[in-house]
């Protein structure tokens, strides 16, 4: 199983900036997603947004993945519109001169078939880490 941390983690390993906070890369990265699924707080009806200790809580698996990204993965065409955001948005957070190495990894974690657009497999992996158990250890 791929969590959303394990998701995360392997993303920054592949950051542009390697300095950028783990907030900053939680919700950059996440954002494809939740711009295409249309994703809220449900405390303030904000556009979604995940503090300081939230993000640590999800990066060390001590909080399963936020509801309301769970929700949206029930949305009709979230898929295609969160490869669309991704394509758009993935390489202002990522290396593009990594992209293959990058490629190779997210490979490894996840099963897909005839998976050639680094965008598209970000975005299955993206969708499956969210799905998972995010407190589970497999």
């Amino acid at each position: 199983m791929f969590r959303l941390a394990d998701f995360i983690k392997l993303l920054k390993r592949y950051a542009k900036n390697k300095k950028i906070s783990d907030v900053d890369f939680f919700n950059g990265i996440i954002s494809p997603f939740v711009i295409a699924g249309h994703v809220h707080n449900k405390k303030n009806g904000e556009e979604f947004y995940k503090d300081k200790s939230r993000v640590s809580e999800i990066m060390n698996n001590k909080v399963d993945v936020p509801q309301e990204l769970r929700e949206a993965l029930s949305i009709y065409g979230i898929e295609e519109k969160t490869y669309k955001n991704l394509k758009e948005i993935a390489w202002d957070f990522l290396n593009r001169d990594l992209e293959e190495e990058l490629k190779v990894e997210l490979s490894k974690r996840i099963e897909v078939s005839d998976c050639k657009e680094t965008e598209r497999l970000l975005t299955k992996a993206m969708l499956l880490a969210i799905s998972t158990d995010n407190t589970a250890w497999y």
